[in-house]
């Protein structure tokens, strides 16, 4: 593993009011989806994605185990794959998740607001990534 870069979300700013997740809440999962993060260049140059799932993967483990990161990324067969420009990261428990989840949301990244929700285990696990 390279080094790890600092992820701008993590800077010490705190999640503004405003930014807060308009989504209808879903009991914690252990699966937690963050939307509003990623712009589709992040995903097309490979060194840049291969340094954003580093950084993804080591901040979220600083609120739990993680099992499993998934972050959609086009390809020549698929250049709309399901779930594209959101991260999935997948907890060992709905607890870390949910830990995890108060840290990022609402949370600056670039000139984006994270928004960070809980996405059913089942359908995770059957790849129907939304």
């Amino acid at each position: 593993m390279s080094d790890v870069l600092s992820l701008p979300f993590y800077n010490g700013g705190a999640p503004t009011p405003a930014a807060a997740s308009n989504a209808p809440a879903l009991q914690a999962t252990r699966i937690l989806v963050l939307d509003k993060m990623l712009k589709l260049e992040d995903l097309t140059n490979d060194e840049v994605f291969r340094d954003l799932y580093e950084d993804i993967e080591v901040e979220c483990q600083r609120s739990g185990e993680v099992k499993s990161l998934v972050i959609p990324r086009p390809s020549p067969e698929n250049a709309n794959p399901a779930g594209l420009l959101k991260v999935f990261v997948e907890f060992a428990t709905p607890e870390q998740a949910a830990v995890a989840q108060g840290e990022v949301d609402g949370r600056e990244f670039g000139d984006q607001v994270v928004v960070a929700t809980f996405m059913d285990e089942i359908a995770f696990k059957e790849g129907r990534l939304e």
